[in-house]
């Protein structure tokens, strides 16, 4: 019974959370599907090739840094799973990225899908996602609640070695 206003108090309060949490790393894949003119190109495919390479680069980057060898999980919300699996195994065998094949060493497991329902992690991860495009696509309907300014407060996190291009973390495709 929570009001338009206090929902979106609730949402701002989570997101300052988010951003005061040291341990956390966070960048965003966004395809702008009514840029792409290749009636045949699998976006599905595409964004998670680009996301769990940008993944594996990120932990690999951070155990360099570091001395560490952390490994990796994805817990994906439930999703395409036997497709997301494919992809998975293909670029863990075969991921070449500017004439060298970068296998993705760093998964321990297939991605372990869940459905965001059960699963306040994956929950946060679609507050994040939220956050990300009312930012990055200035939504007018969301101005009154101040949600794309939330962005700045998550900004701390972000991983910006991921995209060269911007400074706000966030691949985009088509350019």
């Amino acid at each position: 019974n929570l009001t338009i206003e206090q929902r979106a108090e609730i949402y701002r309060l989570v997101i300052e959370c988010i951003g005061r949490l040291e341990d956390i790393k966070i960048f965003s894949v966004c395809i702008n599907k009514d840029k792409i003119t290749n009636k045949g190109f699998k976006v599905f495919d595409f964004s998670w090739r680009i996301l769990l390479t940008r993944l594996h680069y990120i932990s690999n980057t951070f155990n360099a840094r570091t001395g560490r060898t952390d490994r990796a999980i994805l817990l994906p919300d439930d999703t395409q799973d036997d497709r997301l699996r494919r992809i998975h195994r293909r670029l863990r065998v075969y991921n070449y990225i500017q004439g060298q094949n970068k296998t993705l060493d760093t998964f321990i497991e297939d991605p372990l899908s869940k459905k965001s329902a059960h699963s306040y992690f994956i929950q946060l991860c679609d507050l994040i996602a939220f956050c990300v495009a009312a930012k990055d696509l200035n939504l007018r309907s969301l101005n009154p609640f101040r949600f794309a300014e939330l962005y700045e407060l998550i900004k701390p996190r972000v991983v910006l070695e991921v995209c060269k291009t911007n400074k706000e973390a966030i691949v985009h495709f088509p350019k």
